[in-house]
């Protein structure tokens, strides 16, 4: 998936190689998992799959419609709603009248404005996000089914979006730019995960023991800012864009930079953090480039008493910390 903030196979899998290969801290896995950062929702989703009892939140309405798709349980009825889906809009086109506002101001922006999408499939994304409102309002689908199908909804976008990796503005050539379909839900899930959207403090406080897993916003900004169209499709948006990234009016004044995109307050959030859990041991990935320093996160895992276990791996672009807490 395109997704600066979502955790990637490597990652995912040097991160499972971590666990196997320390007995002690495998064991502590047996409290359970805490991913309160949870992104596109994969870390979770493979923890899950180990059997392991799972927790994931997020903050941003997108991160929590992407995990709610990636851990989606028991999938064969989702795939049966996504297929009619599918199916209903196969013929829709890049020319015929928009029957709604919400789709004609969608195409003008972002197939015209702002072209991140052909018109066709600009059109398919707001018949789609309209036709899962319909069916949610109807009763025909359940909170939890409406959550996974617009968690496909947004990872199809991201799939064929006009973009190198997030909605900084369009990239040239957009002609060959591939049909949108709903994508086809993961079928090895084992287990449901519990997935929340809300503050990763919430997230924190409600959970004890087990591993706490750490992989905070490193950029400057929060990744809403970067990924705003999928809160634009979300929120059915309509109204005026003001910039090349195709931001709505007042989508900065409704979105203010939280703790971790600052670095004046980054860096006490994550000293906060560390001091306030009830996790038996934390694991943290982490950009090197991040607003945080890596000294500054050196420094916060050995002071306060809990430096005895301390592990650093490097993983190439990030760094893979870990310590057993006090819990």
């Amino acid at each position: 998936m395109r997704y600066f903030g979502g955790q990637t196979k490597k990652i995912e899998q040097i991160t499972h190689a971590y666990f196997s290969s320390n007995p002690k801290a495998r064991h502590f896995l047996d409290g359970g998992f805490c991913d309160p950062f949870s992104g596109s929702g994969v870390v979770a989703q493979s923890f899950s799959n180990l059997g392991v009892k799972t927790v994931a939140g997020d903050y941003a309405k997108f991160a929590y419609y992407l995990t709610s798709y990636s851990t989606a349980f028991d999938v064969h009825k989702l795939e049966q709603i996504s297929d009619e889906l599918n199916q209903s809009l196969i013929d829709v086109g890049s020319t015929e009248k928009a029957d709604t506002d919400f789709e004609r101001n969608f195409v003008q922006n972002y197939a015209v404005n702002v072209p991140y999408f052909t018109k066709k499939n600009a059109r398919r994304i707001a018949k789609y996000r309209l036709s899962l409102e319909d069916m949610l309002l109807s009763g025909s689908i359940s909170d939890t089914q409406f959550n996974a199908l617009m968690g496909s909804l947004l990872y199809s976008i991201l799939k064929v979006a006009n973009i190198r990796l997030m909605f900084d503005g369009p990239l040239s050539g957009i002609d060959d730019q591939p049909v949108l379909l709903l994508s086809r839900f993961p079928e090895n899930n084992k287990q449901p995960v519990s997935v929340f959207c809300q503050d990763y403090k919430v997230t924190v406080d409600n959970f004890s023991g087990g591993v706490l897993y750490l992989n905070p916003p490193s950029l400057k900004k929060d990744y809403v800012h970067y990924y705003h169209l999928l809160d634009t499709v979300i929120q059915m948006r309509e109204g005026q864009i003001v910039d090349k990234s195709g931001r709505y009016l007042h989508f900065k004044k409704e979105n203010p930079v939280s703790v971790w995109g600052k670095a004046s307050t980054a860096r006490d959030a994550f000293y906060d953090l560390l001091l306030n859990n009830r996790a038996r041991y934390i694991v943290m990935t982490y950009n090197k480039n991040g607003i945080i320093p890596l000294d500054d996160i050196r420094s916060g895992f050995l002071r306060n008493g809990i430096q005895r276990t301390f592990k650093e791996v490097d993983l190439g672009n990030e760094v893979l910390f870990a310590i057993e807490g006090g819990a």
